[in-house]
């Protein structure tokens, strides 16, 4: 008798306090509004921002890179080793 009386309270008075909980919220932001838009195309300028910085920094890095190797072997000699 008391699981009858559970789903009775969950479908006639839990059930329409959630169904108007959930369309407060999909009311808040409409989808397609011009601020989706607007922080959409803010994001984007971002991400291409972000993406030429990584391409930079890593032309830089593979630069440092080779430039260290080239001063190590220069240093060495060929046929030496390092302990020498």
């Amino acid at each position: 008798m008391s699981t009858l009386l559970i789903i009775f309270v969950m479908i006639f008075v839990i059930g329409p306090i959630a169904k108007a909980y959930a369309d407060r919220i999909s009311r808040e932001i409409p989808p397609g509004s011009d601020i989706n838009a607007a922080e959409l195309a803010r994001l984007k300028e971002e991400m291409e921002r972000l993406t030429a910085e990584v391409s930079r920094l890593q032309d830089e890095q593979s630069f440092m890179v080779q430039l260290l190797s080239d001063t190590e072997r220069k240093r060495l000699g060929e046929g030496r080793s390092p302990s020498e």
